[in-house]
Formats: C-alpha cells, structure tokens, sequence
C-alpha cells in the first residue's frame, strides 16, 4: 500500500533500488516483506529481495503454518528473518 501511494512498483527491482538508498542514507538495515501463499513462493521471493546484501536486508515473513516452514528454509540459506 505504501508504495502504491508513491507510485513506486512492488517489484523486486524496485525493492532493491528503495534498499539502495536507505543505506546510501546512513541506515544499517533494511525490512522487506516476502510475498506469496506458500512455503514455496515465500522463500523465493525472499531470497530473491534480500539478493543484493544479506548482512543488511532483513525479510519480514508472517506468523503461519507457511511463513514459519519458510522462515526456517530462508533462515538455513544465510537470509536473516523477522517474523510478523
């Protein structure tokens, strides 16, 4: 929602480039949300957002039966994880 106010695309890339300028502005870290409706697409598109620096792209997974098996496979992939 928040990036659709302004105008930003929800896409990987566009993640990336949002990620690129908090730390060019001094932060040390950076939340993405993974998206998907499965163990599956969760951990693909987190692997896929946290790419470019794993040490400072923190993925935000839900709490469910799904988000916790993914969070747990991202986890054992080197991807840090927030669950919410």
């Amino acid at each position: 929602v928040l990036l659709e106010r302004a105008g930003v695309p929800c896409t990987v890339p566009s993640c990336h480039r949002l990620a690129d300028q908090a730390f060019s502005l001094g932060a040390n870290e950076f939340m993405l949300q993974a998206w998907g409706g499965d163990r599956s697409s969760l951990v693909e598109s987190g692997l896929a957002l946290s790419e470019p620096d794993r040490e400072r792209i923190v993925i935000k997974v839900p709490v469910t039966f799904e988000g916790t098996a993914a969070a747990a496979e991202l986890i054992e992939l080197g991807v840090r994880v927030c669950l919410t």
